[in-house]
C-alpha cells in the first residue's frame, strides 16, 4: 500500500515534467521548418550552429538549475520558508551576474565555437547573426534556470510544465510571425526567442509571487551565499567533465569517416530520446528526496530511492523494447539517405541497451541533487571518464565504432556504479546523509 501511494507521488511529479520535456524538441524542429522555409540552406546551418553554441553554453550553466532544485527541496522539508525565498533571490543574482558575463563574452565565445564547427563564410555569417541576437537573452535563460529549480524544489512540477508549454508555443508564434509575416529571417527567430524567454521569467516570477506573497519583500543577505557558489562550482566542473566526454565521443567518430560521423549523430538522438522521460523521473526524485533530506528523514530517502528505481527501471525497459521493434523505422524518419541508414543500423543493438544502463545515471543524479552532494557527482563524473571511457577506448580502438560504442556505454556504467556504491557503502552509513 505504501509502495502503491509512494508511485502515485512520484508519477504526478514526474509526468508534467516529460510532458515539458516532449514539447522542448517540438518546438526546435518548428523554428527549424521555419528557417528552413527561407530558401538557403546556409542559413538553415548557421541557425543550427549558432543554436549549438548558445544551447551548449547554457546547458553547461544547467548547475543553476541542479542545485537550486537541491538546496530548495532540502529547504522544503525543513520548513524553513524565509530561507527558501532567500535562496532564489542569491540564485538569481548569481544567474544575474552570469548572463552579464556571456554577454560581455560573446566576441571569443562565437568565434571559438565558430572555429569548432569549422563553418564556410556564409553559414558563419548567418551563425553569428543568430547568435549575437539570442546572446543578449542570457540573462532571462539563466534565470530561468534558476526559477525552475526552486519551483522544481517546491514541488511545482504542474506549474513549471504549464509555463514552458505556453512560452514555448509563444515562440513558435513569434518565430514565424517576425521571420515569415516581418521578413526579418534569421534574426526574426533569434528576437523571438529572447522575447519567449524573457516572458518566461516574467510569468514565473509572478506565480512564485502570488503563491509566496512575501518573496519580495524578503531581506536580502549574502549569508549562505558562498555555499550556494561552492556547490555551483563543484556541479559547474562537473557538467564541463561531463560536456568533454560527449565532445570526445563525437569527435572520435568523425576521425573514423564522415559515414561513421553521420550515422553517431543520429543515434545520439537515441541518447536524447531517452532523457524526455528519464529525466522526468530525476526531476522528482530530486524533489522527493531533497524534502526527506531536509526533514533529515533517512528511511523517507531510502524508500523514494527504491520506488525511483521501480519506476526508472520500467521506463528504460519500454525504451529497450520500442528501439529493438522500431529503431529502423526511427532512423529512417531521421533521415533518407541510405549509407547512413545502413551504417546506423549496424549499431542498433548498442542503442536497445543504451537506456538499461544510462537510466541509473539519470536515477542518481537526481538522487544526489536531492541530497545536495554536487561534489560527488563531480568526482564520480571524473572517475567515469578517467576509469570508464579512456581506458575502455583505448583497449577498444581497433574495435572502431563498435569500441567507440563499448566505451561510451561504459561511461554510463560506472557514472550509475560509481554513485549507486557511495550511496551503499557511504552516505546511508553517515550519521547525517547530508554531510560527508
Amino acid at each position: 500500500m505504501q509502495f502503491r501511494r509512494d508511485s502515485k507521488t512520484l508519477l504526478n511529479l514526474a509526468l508534467p515534467m516529460i510532458i515539458s520535456n516532449i514539447a522542448l524538441p517540438l518546438v526546435g524542429i518548428v523554428d527549424t521548418a521555419i528557417v528552413g522555409h527561407l530558401g538557403s540552406t546556409d542559413l538553415l546551418a548557421g541557425v543550427a550552429l549558432g543554436s549549438i553554441i548558445i544551447t551548449q553554453i547554457y546547458w553547461i550553466c544547467g548547475f543553476l538549475r541542479m542545485t537550486t532544485t537541491g538546496k530548495s527541496a532540502i529547504l522544503l522539508g525543513a520548513q524553513d520558508h524565509s530561507g527558501s525565498r532567500l535562496l532564489l533571490q542569491q540564485s538569481l543574482l548569481l544567474s544575474l551576474f552570469l548572463g552579464l558575463v556571456l554577454i560581455a563574452a560573446q566576441s571569443p565565445l562565437l568565434h571559438l565555437g565558430l572555429v569548432l564547427g569549422d563553418a564556410n563564410n556564409s553559414v558563419a555569417n548567418a551563425a553569428s547573426e543568430y547568435f549575437n541576437i539570442r546572446v543578449w537573452g542570457a540573462i532571462f535563460a539563466l534565470a530561468n534556470l534558476s526559477l525552475i529549480g526552486w519551483m522544481i524544489g517546491q514541488q511545482m512540477h504542474s506549474q513549471v510544465m504549464k509555463l514552458q508549454i505556453m512560452t514555448n508555443l509563444l515562440n513558435v508564434l513569434l518565430s514565424y510571425t517576425l521571420a515569415i509575416v516581418f521578413d526579418l529571417g534569421i534574426s526574426g527567430v533569434a528576437i523571438a526567442t529572447v522575447i519567449s524567454e524573457g516572458l518566461l521569467t516574467l510569468f514565473a516570477l509572478l506565480i512564485i509571487n502570488k503563491k509566496h506573497a512575501a518573496f519580495l519583500k524578503t531581506d536580502f543577505t549574502l549569508i549562505g551565499l558562498s555555499e550556494l557558489l561552492i556547490t555551483n562550482n563543484a556541479m559547474f566542473l562537473r557538467n564541463i567533465i561531463l560536456q568533454l566526454s560527449l565532445a570526445f565521443i563525437t569527435y572520435s567518430g568523425l576521425r573514423l569517416g564522415a559515414a561513421y560521423g553521420a550515422a553517431n549523430a543520429l543515434l545520439m538522438q537515441f541518447f536524447v530520446l531517452i532523457a524526455l522521460g528519464l529525466d522526468g523521473v530525476a526531476y522528482a526524485v530530486e524533489a522527493l528526496v531533497g524534502q526527506a533530506n531536509g526533514r533529515r528523514d533517512q528511511n523517507a530517502i531510502r524508500r523514494w530511492i527504491t520506488v525511483a528505481s521501480f519506476w526508472s527501471t520500467g521506463v528504460a525497459v519500454v525504451y529497450g523494447i520500442v528501439f529493438w521493434f522500431l529503431g529502423d523505422a526511427i532512423l529512417q524518419m531521421l533521415t533518407d539517405i541510405p549509407e547512413v541508414i545502413a551504417t546506423a543500423t549496424q549499431f542498433l543493438p548498442f542503442i536497445v541497451a543504451l537506456p538499461i544502463i544510462a537510466h541509473w545515471c539519470f536515477l542518481y543524479d537526481g538522487v544526489y541533487i536531492g541530497l545536495d552532494r554536487a561534489d560527488i557527482m563531480r568526482n564520480t563524473m571524473l572517475m567515469s571518464l578517467l576509469l570508464g571511457l579512456l581506458p575502455v577506448w583505448w583497449l577498444t580502438q581497433s574495435m572502431h565504432n563498435e569500441g567507440l560504442w563499448i566505451s561510451f556505454l561504459a561511461f554510463l556504467a560506472f557514472r550509475g556504479a560509481t554513485l549507486f556504491l557511495h550511496l551503499r557503502y557511504y552516505a546511508f552509513n553517515a550519521s547525517n546523509i547530508n554531510q560527508g
